[in-house]
């Protein structure tokens, strides 16, 4: 727990114990004022009343917006860690994607290439989900993935970069994935030929 932390903490409680205080003196200026004959001395304790309760109600709404304050320095905390983390994350995943498809494109050729690689990214996308990610180092995340996706880690094919590798050849309409085809040609209008009846 930081000073700043340590200082609210401090505020809270006095501000608690002093709403506690005048609580239990309204108390008592209350029953005074109810027991007083002389009407000059009845309206000076409740003039007291009224100060000491009015100090109560103060302390309590401070008590009570100091705690607002640290719940939200809290949530404002977390949310930080929560950024940073995610920024871990992706740094962690794009190390790991880089390392792994090396691999697998100086293990295999083009086209069974592209194939493990999208097998892999969708692996790696489950495995940034898990709490855990970060906790492997990168290594043995490396040589795990590597390992789960049968690559040897000896490759013969000599790598290709990314900018320089060949399109996959496009597959055939009937075989391409659910919305991703294209659209059918529209099929001519029909003409029609009347036959000369004069």
């Amino acid at each position: 727990m930081g000073a700043r932390e340590q200082m609210a903490g401090r505020h809270a409680a006095a501000l608690g114990r002093l709403a506690e205080l005048a609580l239990e003196l309204a108390g008592d200026l209350q029953a005074a004022a109810l027991a007083a004959e002389d009407a000059s001395d009845k309206a000076a304790l409740a003039g007291a009343f009224h100060r000491i309760a009015r100090t109560a109600r103060q302390s309590i709404a401070l008590e009570a917006r100091l705690a607002r304050d640290a719940e939200r320095g809290r949530f404002e905390a977390w949310e930080r860690g929560e950024t940073a983390r995610k920024a871990e994350v992706e740094t962690r995943r794009t190390r790991v994607r880089l390392a792994v498809e090396r691999l697998i494109w100086t293990e295999h050729e083009p086209d069974e290439a592209e194939v493990l690689a999208a097998e892999f990214a969708d692996r790696l996308e489950e495995d940034a989900l898990a709490e855990s990610f970060l906790d492997e180092p990168l290594e043995a995340q490396v040589t795990r993935l590597s390992a789960e996706l049968g690559l040897t880690r000896a490759g013969a094919v000599p790598y290709l970069p990314r900018a320089l590798r060949p399109p996959l050849p496009e597959a055939p309409p009937w075989i391409r994935p659910i919305g991703l085809a294209d659209p059918p040609p529209t099929p001519p209008k029909p003409t029609y030929r009347f036959a000369d009846t004069s």
